[in-house]
């Protein structure tokens, strides 16, 4: 998934850094980066709940639906990328596709 693929390469960038704290499972560099998403298996999702080991910066990479549904204690930032995908009928290949559109405004308001 985009989810995982940029929980990868958030993962893979911090291995760069200076700083060497623990390169274990998903923690490198005093960072823990976890995904979050609706298709996700449950013990998988609750990591995301769990407080983050003393010295670390968790990083939840997640969906708008994931954003929207749940409250995750002890969130300082959130980075949201403005945009989202939506499903669209496209009458011309008789078929319902995915296509990644800007947030409404509401949505903008929403997220803050």
């Amino acid at each position: 998934s985009e989810i995982e693929k940029a929980c990868d390469l958030l993962f893979s960038k911090s291995e760069t850094l200076d700083y060497k704290y623990d390169v274990s499972d998903r923690t490198v560099n005093g960072l823990l980066v976890l995904p979050l998403y609706g298709t996700m298996l449950g013990h998988k999702q609750q990591q995301v709940f769990a407080p983050a080991p003393k010295g670390i910066r968790k990083i939840i990479v997640a969906t708008n639906i994931a954003a929207t549904s749940l409250t995750i204690d002890g969130i300082v930032y959130v980075v949201d990328s403005g945009f989202v995908k939506q499903s669209e009928y496209n009458p011309r290949l008789g078929l319902q596709a995915l296509k990644v559109v800007p947030i409404s405004v509401s949505e903008a308001v929403q997220r803050k």
